[in-house]
């Protein structure tokens, strides 16, 4: 489903957070993407922060989509933005934090039968 949604080609850099019993079936699904593993509460999300904000991603890249509706993520997508980096926010319509919402460049939302896309709110 996000792969026929995003058209996510050969030269984008995905990156997955996920937990340790999620690597197992993470690797095989993604091949080629980069695999950050947390442990805990919220592991695989702040694993993912740490990307955001220890790699210089606003000086490497002018656009990141966020496949996560977690309301962890607004103050890193904020700051994303203050750096004139495009954010797409992808979501479960039912799962997206307002704030999220709000801070992200544009939004793309899934419902059990349809996809939408949203703006800048």
């Amino acid at each position: 489903m996000l792969d026929a949604t995003l058209s996510i080609g050969e030269r984008e850099q995905v990156i997955v957070g996920v937990d340790k019993a999620g690597a197992i079936n993470t690797g095989p699904v993604w091949s080629s993407a980069r695999i950050v593993v947390g442990s805990g509460a919220d592991g695989a999300d702040h694993a993912l922060l740490d990307v955001l904000s220890d790699e210089n991603i606003a000086g490497r890249f002018d656009e990141v989509i966020l496949v996560s509706g977690d309301g962890i993520f607004t103050d890193a997508v904020a700051a994303l933005g203050s750096h004139d980096v495009k954010v797409t926010v992808v979501a479960h319509q039912s799962q997206l934090a307002k704030r999220l919402q709000m801070a992200a460049s544009h939004t793309v939302t899934f419902t059990p039968h349809r996809i939408h896309t949203e703006g800048a709110a």
